[in-house]
């Protein structure tokens, strides 16, 4: 007998996306490592950075893919399926909050990672070298995130990791900003890296264990691109501020703006809970 292509059971469903989060957070982990290396042996850094992905799809195809069967769907309209999608988030007393969560940290604290090479040189001072130390912090942080997600293997809680994701990622925002020290910032990264794996793995898995079956797809489509567009303009955004106010103040008001959002969402919080920790009749 098939399996139904999602986990039924939602603690299944957390340790999945926690086991899939820490393979891909190690491949990134392995990568940015590959960053240090290929400076002193190119050969050595391209086969490491070759084993991390072949290491990575297998991992990930014989360990955190659940079955998946074919499945047939009637014929709709696509405008009509995004507007249902988005009527459903907006309505629902759980999910929109946790889409604004993610969009706020998709926008002001997922460009760090791109902006990582100016606070190398223009905060730091530290070169190429501070870049490589940078985001292996970050990386170590996501893979510790990753793990504890993984172990954890409930949604009860993870409410209110979001939260906790949320203050923490703004907060690592302004400690960066606030040194000249390398060694202080790469704690900083770390917590960053910790913080918006915590926030965003969190979100995914609450939504997916919360939103009723047949939208699933529509709504995570929403996550998606939420997580993985939005940071492209919050790039091109911070990168246009930084040139008239500089990194320092950019990412400050960034932090300061992650912090409101959460002191916004927070008079929620119950509600949340009880919409999506609550087991679901089926």
């Amino acid at each position: 007998r098939s399996r139904p292509a999602f986990p039924d059971n939602a603690q299944q469903q957390v340790l999945h996306l926690g086991t899939r989060n820490l393979v891909q957070r190690a491949e990134g982990f392995v990568q940015q490592q590959h960053l240090g290396i290929a400076r002193q042996a190119p050969s050595q850094g391209r086969s490491l950075r070759h084993a991390a992905r072949e290491s990575r799809g297998h991992l990930v195809t014989s360990v955190t893919q659940p079955d998946r069967v074919a499945t047939h769907h009637r014929s709709r309209n696509l405008l009509r399926d995004v507007g249902e999608s988005m009527t459903y988030v907006r309505t629902h007393p759980g999910i929109w909050p946790l889409m604004l969560m993610l969009t706020v940290a998709s926008v002001f604290v997922r460009p760090l990672q791109d902006m990582l090479p100016g606070f190398s040189g223009e905060v730091y001072g530290a070169g190429a070298s501070g870049l490589a130390w940078l985001t292996s912090a970050m990386g170590i942080g996501a893979m510790i995130s990753a793990l504890w997600v993984a172990i954890h293997g409930r949604t009860s809680g993870l409410t209110n990791m979001c939260f906790i994701g949320g203050a923490l990622s703004g907060l690592s925002l302004v400690g960066l900003v606030s040194t000249t020290s390398l060694w202080v910032g790469l704690g900083f990264a770390a917590l960053s890296g910790y913080a918006l794996n915590t926030l965003s793995t969190s979100v995914q898995a609450l939504i997916q264990s919360a939103v009723d079956d047949s939208l699933r797809g529509r709504v995570m489509s929403l996550y998606t691109l939420i997580f993985r567009g939005l940071p492209a303009v919050g790039s091109l955004g911070f990168g246009v501020l930084a040139e008239f106010v500089g990194l320092r103040w950019t990412f400050a008001a960034a932090g300061v703006a992650c912090l409101v959002a959460g002191l916004l969402v927070a008079p929620r919080r119950r509600t949340m809970i009880a919409a999506l920790e609550t087991k679901r009749t089926h």
